[in-house]
């Protein structure tokens, strides 16, 4: 039996249109913080999710580095890179990085993040941000 071209096309496109799909957009990312959270302390019920944008000067090789004081408190699921006025394609500016963050146990963390390039350990950061996650078991 014969299949009409655009109709073998579809078949195999779809599924691959599925697979693409970024997941992380489909779920809520719960609460949005920025960099005004540094210096705060934060509270979170077990199971929640929530999100921090921070700048990054990307294109001149900076990229956030992130430490968990316990890392079984809070975990980071995922980042999401996009161009800080919204254009697509451009050379050079600002890029906005998005963390998605899950409270996954009961307890304390305190969160330090620096901006810095990767190959230059030693020279210190260009930003900071620092704030403890406070996850409570239940509501």
């Amino acid at each position: 039996m014969k299949f009409p071209a655009f109709l073998i096309g579809a078949v195999i496109s779809i599924p691959l249109c599925l697979c693409s799909c970024d997941l992380g957009e489909l779920e809520d990312p719960g609460p949005q913080l920025d960099s005004s959270v540094d210096g705060k302390s934060i509270g979170y019920t077990l199971g929640e999710k929530f999100s921090l944008e921070l700048d990054v000067c990307a294109d001149a090789g900076y990229q956030w580095f992130i430490l968990f004081s316990d890392s079984t408190v809070v975990r980071l699921d995922s980042t999401k890179y996009r161009p800080k006025d919204g254009a697509r394609g451009g050379v050079g500016g600002m890029t906005v990085e998005t963390f998605y963050f899950h409270a996954t146990k009961g307890g304390r963390c305190t969160v330090s993040m620096n901006e810095r390039q990767g190959w230059m350990p030693n020279v210190p950061p260009i930003n900071t941000v620092q704030f403890d996650v406070i996850v409570r078991w239940g509501s």
